[in-house]
């Protein structure tokens, strides 16, 4: 069974999940045009419960009490709650934008593998840690105008800040409380567990008054894309990957997301402005220096 063992192979994986999740940030874009923030983060979780329902109810007989509880917090916090994060915070910030401020999770996930999960880390790593926060800071500190580049609104960019912190922490308890536990099983089961609680979320919005709106079926196909491709399937693989590399290199998957992103976001209208030089190469020289020396060691 091919197991993502070989460095090259790693590599293409990384990039294959940058392309997916980096086209997540426009899918969400486009599925807001007529879902609201809450319909889209809950239909995502939703239809990506039913495509793993079968895995699920084979795979929850098979763990104990205690990895039930580990895989539930991995689902929760690695999905569930920073779904709701992301879409709600797209409401008032662009796909590009969203995407730059995803690529903080390496700092997180250094942070929680050195307090939490003690492991060795270099000092160039913290420094990282320190440019990169410089950046996202200043990033949230602009106010451009209505024909600029990014929002207007990047207080809203907190809301990615909290997900990508839940993203670093779960990198993290995957890779040392879940080792021992497939791809499959960890996805399959965390979404089995968050299945009820997003179907309230569906019943309790407008989501069945507009199953009559033309562009109802449209939406639908861009959450389901979201849903099955962007959340299901990629995180199986990133599941399996992990298995056989370190949490802060797996993180690194999102220096590679805003490239996708900020493509997507091009071709579909969105403009980038030079103002932004300055965060953005804080955050990316900061990523890079907190990977440095961690490919095999975190």
């Amino acid at each position: 069974m091919f197991t993502f063992k070989n460095s090259k192979a790693q590599i293409v994986v990384l990039f294959f999940l940058a392309f997916i999740w980096g086209s997540s940030f426009i899918l969400i874009k486009k599925s807001l045009l007529l879902f609201t923030d809450l319909e889209v983060a809950a239909l995502r979780i939703f239809i990506a419960a039913l495509v793993l329902l079968p895995f699920g109810i084979r795979r929850i007989k098979t763990l104990s009490k205690k990895d039930l509880w580990y895989v539930s917090v991995s689902g929760f916090i690695g999905t569930g709650i920073p779904a709701f994060l992301f879409t709600i915070a797209q409401r008032h910030i662009t796909s590009s934008e969203a995407s730059i401020y995803n690529s903080l999770t390496p700092l997180f996930t250094l942070l929680f593998a050195f307090f939490l999960f003690k492991t060795n880390t270099h000092w160039l790593n913290f420094l990282g840690i320190f440019i990169g926060l410089l950046g996202t800071i200043f990033l949230i500190a602009q106010r451009t105008p209505s024909n600029g580049g990014f929002s207007s609104s990047p207080e809203y960019g907190v809301l990615l800040i909290m997900a990508t912190i839940m993203y670093g922490f779960n990198t993290n308890h995957v890779k040392h409380n879940l080792k021992h536990i497939d791809g499959i099983t960890i996805v399959s089961v965390s979404f089995l567990v968050m299945i009820i609680p997003s179907s309230l979320f569906i019943i309790s919005t407008s989501f069945f008054q507009k199953v009559y709106y033309p562009d109802f079926f449209k939406a639908l196909l861009f959450v389901s894309i979201l849903a099955i491709v962007c959340t299901s399937f990629a995180l199986v693989v990133w599941n399996k990957l992990i298995k056989n590399i370190s949490a802060i290199y797996a993180s690194t998957v999102t220096y590679i997301i805003p490239i996708f992103a900020l493509l997507w976001g091009i071709f579909d209208g969105e403009k980038l402005i030079w103002n932004h030089a300055f965060a953005i190469l804080c955050i990316f020289t900061g990523i890079y220096l907190v990977n440095y020396k961690t490919k095999h060691g975190i």
